[in-house]
Formats: C-alpha cells, structure tokens, sequence
C-alpha cells in the first residue's frame, strides 16, 4: 500500500470535516448563549413586573393595580433565589388579606429590591 496515497486521504478528510466541526460547534455555542440570554431577560422581565406590580398595588390599591399585583404573585417565585423568597412571602401576605398592611409591604418590598440588587451586583465582574 502506498502511505502518500493513505496520507493524501486522511489530509482530504480532516480539511473537509475540520470546517464542518467547527460550524457545528460554534453554532451550538451560539444558541446555548441565546438561550442564556433569552433566560436571564425574561428573569428580568419578572422581577421587574412583580416588583412595579406590589410597588403600583401598595401606592394606589385600586382594582387595576391589584389584578396585576395578582397576576405576577406566583411567577415570582419562578425568577428569585430562595433566599429572597421571605421578603415575597411578606409582601405577598402583607397584600392579599382583608386589610393589606401597606406599611410592612412597603418596607418588605424595599428590602427585597436591596436584596435583588446586592446579589445582582455580586455577579458582576
């Protein structure tokens, strides 16, 4: 057998699969990033709309105000560390009895946005 011969077949191989490869993996790369990144603003989007829903909810307390306080209550849970879930717990039983106590709402709200952001900002590099 002729070892150019084998070795001209392997060089053909590898310059044909070696540009395969690499596509292949940089766009599983690419779409495990997107995912990352779609996970991390709906994330955001969550925290965020619970957060102005309970902060709408404690200021005005008005039907519209509490429906959507009422639609973002569970999804919460989805987003935060559990740590953070004692401070929704408070607010969310602060808020949903026959008289809500805007007052330790309030100052539960404020603690788990400071919470929020300390943990947000310990990620950071």
């Amino acid at each position: 057998m002729d070892w150019s011969l084998t070795i001209a077949i392997i060089a053909l191989t590898v310059s044909v699969l070696s540009p395969v490869a690499v596509t292949w993996l940089n766009n599983r790369h690419q779409l495990k990033l997107k995912d990352i990144e779609f996970n991390k603003e709906r994330k955001r989007e969550a925290v965020e709309a619970y957060v102005s829903a309970a902060g709408r909810f404690i200021k005005y307390s008005d039907k519209t105000s509490i429906g959507n306080f009422g639609e973002h209550i569970g999804s919460i849970y989805l987003y935060v560390d559990e740590s953070l879930w004692c401070h929704v717990d408070k607010i969310n039983e602060s808020l949903v009895q026959y008289l809500p106590d805007y007052k330790t709402a309030d100052a539960e709200l404020r603690a788990l946005c400071k919470a929020l952001n300390a943990k947000q900002n310990s990620f950071k590099l």
